[in-house]
């Protein structure tokens, strides 16, 4: 699985492209999707609610979208795990983790 870089005191912008339903291949536009950001250990990461709610990009194909904020408590080269759940209805339910590093941003 790839690591995926959240830069240290940076708004970071994390996005659910084509969330579609995989019996019928719609794009699913009306899902319920969120985030929560943990640290390796399993602990929520501080300056935030959790979990965060991805907004539906309009007229887009399955398209969610919330940003990690600059205030988040974060450690520069630490691991970090976020979860997103999607929501679209009866049998239309899905969750996976996403690695992430923390990395200080430089030239």
């Amino acid at each position: 699985m790839d690591v995926q870089t959240l830069y240290y005191g940076n708004d970071m912008l994390l996005e659910v492209a084509g969330l579609q339903d995989q019996a019928t291949g719609a794009y699913l536009n009306d899902a319920t999707v969120t985030v929560t950001l943990k640290t390796d250990a399993g602990v929520s990461v501080t300056g935030e609610t959790w979990p965060l709610a991805l907004t539906y990009v309009t007229d887009s194909n399955g398209v969610y979208r919330a940003t990690l904020k600059d205030t988040l408590s974060l450690t520069a080269n630490a691991r970090y795990v976020a979860t997103v759940s999607a929501d679209g209805g009866s049998g239309k339910q899905a969750r996976w983790d996403l690695d992430f590093v923390c990395r200080v941003r430089r030239e």
